[in-house]
């Protein structure tokens, strides 16, 4: 799912995709990370979200991914990070 100028992640499209262990959502427009979907992945072990305009992380922004193993945040600008 990298490079396909997605702004969004409907919760719906990763809703039977409980098996994937590696996601790629770099080099898109994802203003943040659709951390409403994560309680589907519970094997996921990596996440590309690099080269997104996200600015913002916060605590819960990748909440559910007990297996996640690898983390790619390069290539943002990120400017904080928040603890609700």
């Amino acid at each position: 799912m990298s490079s396909n100028k997605l702004t969004f992640v409907p919760s719906t499209a990763l809703a039977n995709m409980s098996s994937v262990r590696n996601l790629d959502l770099s080099n898109n427009y994802l203003p943040s990370p659709p951390s409403m979907v994560w309680h589907t992945m519970d094997r996921l072990r990596s996440l590309s979200i690099a080269s997104n305009p996200i600015k913002t992380l916060t605590n819960d922004s990748f909440l559910g991914l007990e297996r996640l193993e690898v983390l790619d945040i390069s290539y943002m600008d990120i400017d904080s990070i928040k603890v609700r």
